[in-house]
Parts: C-alpha cells; sequence; structure tokens
C-alpha cells in the first residue's frame, strides 16, 4: 500500500510510505519486514534537525527512527522502520480484524505530521493470498507436527502389504518404483482419514485475502484433515 502525504505548517515536505495491508503470523515468523519504504523530503529553505519519526498503534509495536538532519531540497530514505504487531496477540488471532497505526514525524522538538494508517492484522491460520507473497503458502508445511506419526504409520502400513517393506526410505533405494510407492501409500493413508470436502467460509473471502484453511478436527497448526479444500489437501500431502 502506497501512501504520499504532503507536510505543512511549521515545516513544508512530504512523506512516502509504502506497507503491507495485512500481516499474518507466517510473515512474523519468517521475518518479513511489512514496511516497505519510507521517505522524507524537505522542502523548506532551511535545514530540518533532530527528526523523528515513530510508528505505534494499539496492537503495533513501538518503532521509531532518528535522523540528525535533512538539508533542504533533500531527500531520505528511512531503512529501520518497522510496523510490527505483538506476535503473542496475533497468534491468538482466530479471525482477522481491521485496526490501524500511528505516524509520527517530529522535528526539533515539533510535531510536524501526524497520520494514521489502517492494517489488517489476519488470523494465525489464514494466508494472504496470491497477490502479496504468495510464497508464504509454504509456511504452512509443518512437516513435525505430532499428528502426522498417524499418517506415518498407516502409509509404513500400506507399503507392507504392498511391498513387504514398510520403510519410508525415501530415494534412498535410487529406485524409482520404490518412490512411487510410498507417494502411493502416503495418498492412501490420507484417503483412509475420511476427508470430507468443504468450502470456505464466506466470512473468509475478499477481494484481497484468502483464508484457505478450515478449522475442524486436526490443525497442522494451520490445517484441517477431516474437512479440507482443495488448497488444504494439497499442502497436507507436501508434509
Amino acid at each position: 500500500m502506497r501512501n504520499d502525504n504532503t507536510i505543512t505548517g511549521i515545516f513544508n515536505g512530504t512523506v512516502h510510505l509504502e506497507y503491507l495491508p495485512c500481516i499474518n503470523y507466517a510473515m512474523i515468523h519468517n521475518h518479513v519486514p511489512s514496511c516497505n519504504f519510507c521517505e522524507l523530503m524537505n522542502s523548506d529553505e532551511a535545514d530540518w534537525n533532530n527528526i523523528k519519526v515513530s510508528i505505534d498503534g494499539e496492537l503495533i509495536k513501538y518503532s521509531e527512527s532518528i535522523l540528525e538532519i535533512i538539508p533542504p531540497g533533500q531527500n531520505i530514505q528511512i531503512n529501520n522502520l518497522e510496523i510490527s504487531p505483538e506476535s503473542e496477540k496475533l497468534i491468538e488471532l482466530t479471525e482477522g480484524i481491521d485496526t490501524s497505526f500511528h505516524l509520527t514525524i517530529t522535528i526539533s522538538g515539533e510535531i510536524a505530521h501526524q497520520q494514521t494508517f489502517p492494517i489488517k492484522l489476519m488470523a494465525y491460520d489464514q494466508w494472504t493470498g496470491s497477490r502479496i507473497m504468495p510464497e508464504l503458502l509454504a509456511t504452512f508445511v509443518t512437516p513435525n507436527h505430532p499428528i502426522l506419526s498417524r499418517i506415518s504409520v498407516k502409509a509404513s502400513q500400506f507399503l507392507e502389504k504392498w511391498t513387504g517393506n514398510s520403510a519410508l526410505d525415501e530415494y534412498q533405494t535410487q529406485n524409482p518404483n520404490r518412490v512411487r510407492a510410498q507417494v502411493a501409500a502416503i495418498y492412501e493413508a490420507l484417503r483412509s482419514e475420511s476427508l470430507i470436502y468443504s468450502t470456505v467460509p464466506a466470512s473468509f473471502l475478499s477481494s484481497k485475502w484468502l483464508n484457505i484453511l478450515s478449522r475442524s478436527l486436526i490443525v497442522v497448526p494451520w490445517i484441517s484433515i477431516e474437512l479440507g479444500v482443495e488448497i488444504n489437501c494439497s499442502i497436507t500431502f507436501c508434509f
């Protein structure tokens, strides 16, 4: 989300802020910066001294950046400003919420600019969708979740039945047929869980965000085994 705003009053200039319109726990866990770009331009004929740019909000951590000087007619990019929610609160969200944060610019001890920006905090099991960093889908693959041991045991039982060898030995045998048998066994183990097709709840859909994950018996921590949609099952199979 891009915002260009004019600073007027005692000081005159512009502030340019670009940030992601939504944040989920996967972003925080993978250290994805939500503030892409912040730039100040001094349109006055005198120096700006002792500039402090800060961000805070009800659910957003306080962050600040301090600059010594911006000469007249010059612009400076700020690289260490963060828009970061409290991770403990973020992981507790079961529904996405709309909130805001405040940008404050202080020059020589005087407040030169204050502005409030909207931002969406997403539920712990929401994906940002294909428009905003679609590669984050991979973060919902959690192969070490204990519930998956049940699937592994079932898959090894099918392997034992079909091949006489229950080992999930991946590519170690360098035998493509062995790999195919393992994939088939995992598929059969998932099928034996009696997956029930379920569409995504209407409340989880919008023009910009899509929650791909249903909530029911098993969350891994993001995915359901009993209820599934197409992409849920694909992610589960990636485990």
